[in-house]
């Protein structure tokens, strides 16, 4: 099994809770086949999707885990905006062809004044056959992230170079020789 996962920080790395996720898996071509949605928990986490039903249709809510191996394609689109009135974005899209075939997270970083994001992308291994289910009554098993570094965010940072005005180099006052002309050290 390779699950589809998310994860919603704030530039500090921590967790922001209660953000919604809308997953449509897409075949090959970009024809919709499935739409699952979700909240990130109170670890950010999204890590079980939920059939995306219509309000007059009233379904019991199981939770899913949505398996890289049955779809290709995937457009994600988190709407912050409906946690956080302030934030400028109604939401955030990325449309993205799943050629690997383990896991994938989504992890979402959201500056603390909503000024900017990052959304960022992680390949996890796959799970082994026998191991497809996940305790729902515990905590979700958290999976190692290959080529994924959780330290501090990855923003450019500004130089730090020393000035390029260049600073003249204080020489003596020249003299003045006896016939009143001034000598600027070297013997003519």
């Amino acid at each position: 099994m390779a699950p589809i996962t998310c994860k919603v920080i704030d530039f500090s790395m921590t967790p922001i809770q209660g953000i919604y996720a809308l997953l449509e898996c897409k075949d090959h071509d970009g024809n919709v086949f499935a739409k699952y949605e979700s909240f990130s928990d109170d670890g950010g986490n999204i890590h079980y999707w939920f059939d995306c039903i219509l309000a007059d249709k009233p379904q019991e809510l199981i939770p899913k885990i949505v398996d890289v191996l049955h779809c290709p394609r995937v457009t994600l689109t988190f709407y912050p905006g409906l946690k956080t009135a302030y934030f400028p974005w109604v939401n955030i899209q990325t449309d993205v062809q799943l050629l690997d075939k383990g896991g994938h997270e989504f992890i979402l970083s959201i500056r603390a004044n909503a000024a900017s994001y990052s959304l960022d992308h992680a390949v996890i291994p796959a799970l082994l056959p026998g191991n497809t289910e996940m305790d729902w009554e515990g905590t979700p098993k958290e999976q190692e992230m290959i080529d994924f570094d959780m330290g501090p965010p990855r923003s450019p940072s500004p130089l730090q170079l020393p000035s390029p005005v260049i600073k003249p180099r204080r020489r003596a006052p020249a003299r003045k020789n006896k016939g009143g002309k001034l000598n600027s050290g070297s013997d003519e």
